[in-house]
């Protein structure tokens, strides 16, 4: 038997829709998405709009925004689509700022200024919130054509995954809850020429 590498790909018969994680397949070596999972936050026949949970920075909000009342979080990459632009998800159904709910308890955008309201006045705590700059997006049909080529796998979207305290874990608990093949991949080697 030979030892080495086998590119192994499982197909899951989920239709990509808003409130879906895609999970990077361990072949994508893509690095705007290597081992990313991205929220789907609106997916419509125009295109389709996502979140990318599992790349951090190093760079803090306060460094791009300058008005904020006291309180700083930490900022994540969204995607190589408009760096410059500012996202937010968070898990806070008591919040009236305008925000879409796109899964059970991940609710997404809405009023930047009333956020930074609600967090200056102790109403929110900036841990209730997920800031990005940039965000993922795919044209028409574009989506659908790289789920042909299997280098994403679609599960539905958990809050306890998109809120996970530690972003690097998001990628390998989502394939472990989608089954044991599933599982089984998110033990692959960063270098899969090691065994």
């Amino acid at each position: 038997m030979k030892h080495g590498f086998t590119k192994i790909d499982f197909h899951n018969s989920l239709e990509p829709q808003t409130g879906s994680f895609l999970l990077a397949n361990t072949s994508l070596v893509d690095p705007n998405f290597f081992r990313a999972v991205v929220l789907l936050c609106e997916h419509e026949p125009e295109g389709t709009f996502g979140l990318v949970l599992t790349q951090p920075l190093t760079v803090m909000l306060s460094e791009g925004v300058q008005s904020l009342f006291g309180w700083d979080a930490p900022l994540h990459r969204g995607g190589p689509v408009e760096p410059g632009s500012l996202h937010f998800v968070h898990g806070r159904s008591d919040l009236d700022i305008g925000s879409v709910e796109v899964a059970r308890g991940i609710y997404w955008g809405g009023s930047f200024e009333r956020v930074n309201e609600l967090i200056g006045e102790g109403v929110a705590a900036p841990t209730d919130f997920r800031f990005f700059v940039g965000y993922s997006g795919w044209g028409p049909g574009q989506l659908d054509e790289e789920l042909e080529q299997q280098s994403w796998y679609l599960t539905p979207a958990a809050s306890s995954l998109a809120f996970e305290g530690d972003p690097a874990l998001i990628w390998q608990h989502a394939l472990q809850g989608m089954g044991p093949e599933f599982a089984m991949l998110s033990h692959v080697p960063l270098d899969p020429h090691v065994n």
